[in-house]
């Protein structure tokens, strides 16, 4: 790690504490997981540093939970909610897991900008399962506590 990603992590758990978040640093992937309560779901916000950002994510629902006939349904749904809402940043992973992101470059991170883009994370999350995932017929996934980058 170099200096100055040390000293971006060193703010970013210092915000993490300000916002009274339980957190864990998991040196060997250099990332901090945030287990976060959301519409009654336990999820894990990644956040990690990489080429001058700060990366946060958070999986929603795996590929597999999701019916392959409202496969392309839920994708239009998504992308219509990245256009309408301010901060919404619905996304998908390599292997086709859904997730929510949010970015800030390094040069912006101030405890206001991280605050405010960190709670997009579970808005939008609360916001799929509330208003989503019902038209999906999916009322309560598999399992939400996986990690998703």
């Amino acid at each position: 790690m170099s200096e100055e990603s040390g000293r971006i992590e060193e703010r970013i758990a210092k915000y993490l504490k300000l916002m009274k978040l339980k957190f864990e640093w998991r040196e060997k992937d250099k990332v901090f997981l945030v287990p976060y309560e959301i519409s009654g779901r336990k999820h894990v916000v990644v956040i990690f540093v990489a080429n001058n950002w700060v990366w946060m994510r958070c999986g929603i629902i795996r590929k597999d939970e999701i019916p392959k006939r409202k496969e392309l349904e839920l994708y239009k749904v998504l992308l219509k909610a990245n256009h309408d809402y301010p901060e919404f940043v619905f996304d998908m992973d390599k292997d086709g897991n859904v997730g929510t992101s949010q970015e800030i470059y390094v040069d912006a991170l101030n405890f206001d900008v991280f605050e405010e883009e960190f709670l997009a994370i579970p808005f939008a999350v609360k916001f799929f399962w509330e208003k989503i995932a019902p038209a999906l017929g999916k009322k309560e996934p598999e399992r939400t506590e996986w990690i998703y980058i």
